[in-house]
């Protein structure tokens, strides 16, 4: 358990610098604060994450729970619950910018009440590019004060490998439920949206 652990800097309870993290017997991260990631800050290296929970964890920039960034070898988010984590920018769950996985799922976690200053109440995928897969979350009652209550991808380049498959986003409150920016060759499928607040559900 990493509870009301506070950084002036980046990852309140973790930050893994061309690091290896492996979690996979449900850890709790739970009312930490940082920079970016306030529980987890991540730079290159690799990190498999399943079956734990991330609540009330605060950044005051992005990244409510997780932010990171570089190229991880590996990077696996399964089966974890985000439940009222914060950011005051980007991704009230999970902030990823400039972020590019050789094996990287973001898949069947629940993502709940998170909130964003921004962009992606609950996910952000930012900056120039990146490749991530996000498949099979469900995503309900995350606010963004801009676009993608659940999901935003905001690049000013490719997103060729940014994959947004099968999720189901119910209630969430933002200008829209799903964004990606205009131009960018995201593969979005088969995805779910319904009872979006204040906007559309894909944007």
């Amino acid at each position: 358990v990493f509870e009301n652990n506070t950084s002036d800097d980046d990852g309140g309870a973790l930050l893994l610098d061309a690091s290896t993290l492996t979690d996979v017997i449900g850890t709790s991260y739970l009312g930490n604060t940082g920079k970016k990631g306030g529980a987890i800050y991540m730079v290159g290296g690799s990190a498999t994450v399943k079956s734990a929970i991330f609540r009330s964890n605060v950044a005051t920039v992005e990244g409510g729970a997780v932010a990171a960034t570089g190229t991880p070898s590996t990077f696996v988010v399964e089966r974890n619950q985000f439940q009222l984590n914060d950011a005051v920018a980007d991704g009230g769950a999970l902030a990823l910018r400039d972020f590019t996985a050789g094996t990287g799922f973001v898949r069947n976690n629940r993502l709940q009440d998170n909130e964003a200053g921004a962009s992606g109440g609950a996910i952000a995928v930012v900056g120039a590019g990146g490749a991530i897969a996000i498949h099979n979350n469900t995503f309900t009652g995350n606010i963004a004060a801009n676009e993608g209550a659940a999901i935003a991808v905001r690049l000013t380049a490719s997103a060729d490998d940014i994959q947004a498959i099968a999720n189901v986003m119910h209630s969430n409150d933002g200008l829209s439920a799903l964004f990606v920016s205009n131009g960018l060759s995201a593969f979005v499928q088969y995805n779910t949206g319904f009872g979006t607040n204040s906007g559309i559900h894909f944007g």
